[in-house]
């Protein structure tokens, strides 16, 4: 890196215009910079994703608690549950989730897996059940991604 405006002559042969070799000085040390950050942006998605590749996803998480008998719940609406639901799957929308489990008397330590068509809607029920005091919940995520999970699995 170039620190003192003589090497910058020597580096740049440019002219003696102070302007320019200020410029060549700042770009030298931003092209520098850049380059820094780029590499810590390529390391932080590496690590990123090194991170996910680690921890099951959540349809594979679900697919564990159903398999060791969890309570499986569909929150999508009756039509959406009416053309395809998962095996063992009851209906309650997310709105209900809450009233319709201590009616059915559900106790706050069942496992529970909920899923809906993207996970939103499952997201907001499993975050009900939390403040409703429920431990054992999980945000299964969507339908069809769980499908693909089984899927695959079965394949292996």
């Amino acid at each position: 890196m170039v620190k003192h405006q003589a090497d910058a002559i020597k580096y740049y042969p440019i002219g003696r215009s102070n302007f320019w070799i200020k410029l060549m000085m700042l770009f030298k040390q931003s092209l520098n910079t850049r380059i820094f950050a780029i590499l810590a942006c390529v390391l932080l998605i590496i690590w990123a994703n090194l991170a996910q590749a680690s921890e099951p996803s959540r349809e594979l998480q679900a697919w564990d608690k159903i398999a060791n008998g969890a309570m499986v719940i569909d929150v999508r609406t009756a039509e959406e549950f009416a053309a395809g639901h998962l095996d063992n799957a009851i209906n309650i929308p997310f709105e209900f989730i809450v009233s319709r489990l201590a009616k059915l008397n559900v106790a706050k330590d069942t496992d529970i897996v909920l899923y809906c068509r993207s996970g939103r809607r499952s997201g907001i029920a499993h975050n009900e059940l939390i403040k409703a005091g429920f431990t054992n919940s999980h945000n299964g995520g969507g339908y069809m991604p769980m499908l693909k999970v089984k899927a695959s699995t079965l394949k292996q």
